[in-house]
């Protein structure tokens, strides 16, 4: 992110990066003395940037999805001399973290796997089912009793090893909409529904993967902060943010100082 003042009057010239590919909503930027710029598919560890060419950056939850100390150098790099850069980084400790990665936990169950296994066998077994009378059927086929039976103890085996995390997920939320609402739909649908939870759960444990990873712990915040001085980074500020008694994230304020090394 680049900021910039002239000496003359007000303006602020702004240029953000994102690795994915996105669009910047010009209908929320309204002030003229503000000049944003976003492109797209950019990976902080190689900025398309000159040397010196911004006097401050801001990365709140992002660089420690990259590899952090190739992204400072990086950083150092496109940064004026006295140019600062604004760091928030997840703290491994934060409600965020811990939520996820009970839900991380969660959906890499076994029983999960076999819930979905069973699911799609119970509704190759039922067929199509149009009416109470053919649920009647269901009920009285020793097959479909016996899947039915393994489903709950999976559901029951999944709830019990986080009843809280389990009853606020949206996997609940998916399998009470599949056997309610989804018992009278065509078989194609009940297949392609299957289908979907099962992408969900896999995108799910890479983003949460991903996340977990990029928290930062006290290990991290310290080979941080050496490596940053290393690239003449000085550290005017690093700091715990904290809601109540509870850690959100670490903040740092890092200056571009040459004046070690050319000393």
């Amino acid at each position: 992110m680049r900021g910039r003042q002239h000496q003359i009057g007000k303006h602020i010239q702004i240029v953000a990066v994102d690795l994915a590919k996105v669009k910047l909503d010009k209908t929320r930027h309204t002030n003229g003395n503000i000049a944003i710029e976003l492109i797209s598919e950019v990976n902080c560890e190689a900025l398309p940037f000159e040397s010196e060419a911004f006097d401050f950056c801001i990365s709140q939850f992002g660089i420690e999805y990259s590899s952090i100390l190739q992204t400072l150098s990086e950083i150092a790099r496109v940064l004026k001399e006295k140019g600062q850069c604004l760091v928030v980084l997840h703290h491994i400790d934060s409600r965020v973290l811990k939520t996820n990665r009970n839900i991380y936990q969660l959906i890499n169950q076994a029983y999960l796997d076999s819930l979905l296994r069973n699911m799609s066998k119970l509704v190759v077994a039922m067929g199509e089912v149009r009416t109470h009378e053919d649920v009647i059927k269901i009920k009285q086929d020793k097959e479909c009793e016996a899947l039915r039976h393994q489903i709950n103890k999976d559901i029951k085996s999944l709830v019990q090893t986080d009843e809280s995390t389990a009853k606020e997920s949206e996997l609940m939320m998916y399998l009470g909409q599949f056997f309610t609402q989804g018992m009278f739909w065509p078989v194609s649908r009940k297949v392609e529904f299957i289908h979907f939870i099962e992408q969900e759960i896999s995108s799910s444990k890479e983003r949460l993967s991903e996340l977990l990873k990029a928290a930062v712990d006290t290990q991290k915040l310290d080979s941080i902060l050496c490596e940053a001085r290393k690239l003449n980074l000085v550290v005017l500020k690093s700091e715990m943010v904290v809601e109540g008694e509870e850690p959100i994230a670490y903040k740092l304020c890092l200056k571009k100082d040459n004046a070690d090394k050319n000393a």
